[in-house]
């Protein structure tokens, strides 16, 4: 396959939103894309809050959060996107074993 012909994936790559953008979920926005292929793409709003932490979420769904009481469960819950709205992402670094 030459140059010409390969797909572009934007996988682990962003968008911006243009000033144009009439969609109302995604004006302003972020997206991350971690997965994109022949299959299609799945990516994450980056930069819209929702009013809600980490604790808030985990409360809800009576999860058990181990981790002191911290910045982390204060931190915010992103909207990610209008796409199955009913599943949730984790977004970290590496972890180190």
């Amino acid at each position: 396959m030459n140059d010409i012909s390969k797909p572009n994936y934007l996988e682990n790559q962003f968008l911006i939103a243009m000033p144009q953008m009439a969609d109302s979920f995604f004006a302003n926005t972020l997206t991350y894309l971690w997965k994109h292929n022949d299959d299609g793409a799945l990516g994450i709003v980056i930069n819209k809050p929702l009013q809600a932490s980490i604790a808030d979420i985990f409360d809800e769904l009576q999860i058990e959060c181990t981790i002191a009481d911290g910045p982390f469960r204060e931190r915010s819950v992103l909207a990610g996107g209008p796409v199955e709205q009913d599943k949730g992402f984790i977004i970290h670094d590496a972890v180190k074993a």
